[in-house]
């Protein structure tokens, strides 16, 4: 079962991608996400969860089906 840190990380790095601020703040959320060793777990939980934000479910979504 993936971490509950992972998935919070996941989370708030998709709402840095959805707001777009600086350039640095993408580069630090997609650092993040691409530093989780074992990923699908966390994008398992995060699709399969109803109170998942629409915004998590598109962006994992894709991922998860290309694997």
């Amino acid at each position: 079962m993936a971490a509950s840190a992972d998935v919070q990380a996941v989370l708030a790095a998709i709402d840095v991608f959805s707001r777009a601020l600086s350039k640095v703040s993408l580069h630090q959320a997609n650092d993040c996400c691409a530093s989780l060793t074992d990923v699908w777990p966390t994008y398992n939980v995060l699709l399969r969860t109803s109170e998942t934000p629409v915004a998590a479910k598109l962006f994992t979504a894709p991922t998860f089906r290309a694997k």
